[in-house]
């Protein structure tokens, strides 16, 4: 794939895409959620957090919140998606995780 910039052609190239967030786990679920013009702003739902011991409708409350609304996302990672031995995946946090199977979605599709 050839892209211009200032009369010059550079040349480009996209080896893998994968993505997360509120509209989806794929590039092709975000790209339908755009389509159809979804924002994937929602209200904080209950598994996420005690909204209620957390919310003020006054801006400015120490350790408040006077939002409602979020963007969240809807993926549960298991240990054989990204293929680790049981006491690593125990002590890894969310993000790395996330991180581990996005770099394998990458991979292997």
């Amino acid at each position: 794939m050839a892209a211009r910039r200032n009369n010059r052609s550079e040349h480009i190239a996209i080896t893998g895409m994968s993505v997360v967030n509120s509209l989806g786990n794929s590039p092709q679920a975000l790209w339908a959620a755009s389509l159809n013009m979804e924002s994937g702003i929602r209200y904080v739902p209950s598994d996420k957090w005690k909204h209620a011991l957390f919310y003020h409708p006054r801006p400015g409350m120490p350790e408040k919140t006077y939002c409602k609304f979020g963007a969240f996302q809807n993926i549960d990672v298991k240990r054989k998606d990204i293929g680790t031995p049981p006491q690593d995946f125990r002590t890894m946090t969310d993000s790395t995780r996330l991180t581990l199977w996005l770099a394998n979605t990458v991979i292997l599709k």
